[in-house]
C-alpha cells in the first residue's frame, strides 16, 4: 500500500501519485501500455463517463500499474468501489417520464410494410377459410 494515499481518495489518484512519484511523463505511459493519452487523463480523473466499457477500464488499471511496477489491486478495488457507488445511484434515480412522441419515429417505408403484412395476412386467411372443406 501507498503511504502517501488513502484508498478513499479514489483509484486515479492512486495511479497519478505513483506516476508522478516515479517522475513518468503520461506520454511514457500511453506509449509503453498503448493507452491513448486522453483515456489516461481520464483514468486519472476517474471520468468513468469518458472512458469506455467496464472490461476495457479493469484491463488499463492493471496495465498501467503493471508498467509502474505496483500492485494494481488497491486501484481496482477503489474503481470498483467507484462504480458500485455509481450503479447504486443510478439504480435510485426515477425512470426519466416517456414523452409524448416516439423516440424514433416510423419511417414512412415502414408504415406501408407494416400495412402490406396485414393486408398478406388478412387475404391468407380469407383464402384458407374460402378453400376449406
Amino acid at each position: 500500500m501507498n503511504p502517501g494515499w488513502a484508498e478513499e481518495e479514489g483509484f486515479g489518484s492512486y495511479l497519478k501519485l505513483e506516476r508522478e512519484r516515479r517522475a513518468v511523463a503520461l506520454d511514457q505511459v500511453a506509449r509503453a501500455t498503448k493507452i491513448p493519452r486522453k483515456l489516461l487523463e481520464h483514468l486519472e480523473a476517474e471520468d468513468l463517463e469518458s472512458l469506455p466499457a467496464w472490461t476495457y477500464v479493469r484491463g488499463f488499471v492493471k496495465s498501467y500499474s503493471r508498467y509502474l511496477g505496483i500492485d494494481a489491486q488497491p486501484a481496482l478495488t477503489a474503481l470498483e468501489r467507484r462504480a458500485s457507488a455509481e450503479a447504486a445511484a443510478r439504480a435510485a434515480e426515477p425512470p426519466p417520464e416517456p414523452s409524448g412522441e416516439r423516440a424514433l419515429p416510423l419511417h414512412p417505408r415502414t408504415r406501408y410494410g407494416v400495412a402490406l403484412l396485414v393486408l398478406i395476412l388478412v387475404l391468407v386467411a380469407v383464402a384458407a377459410h374460402w378453400l376449406a372443406p
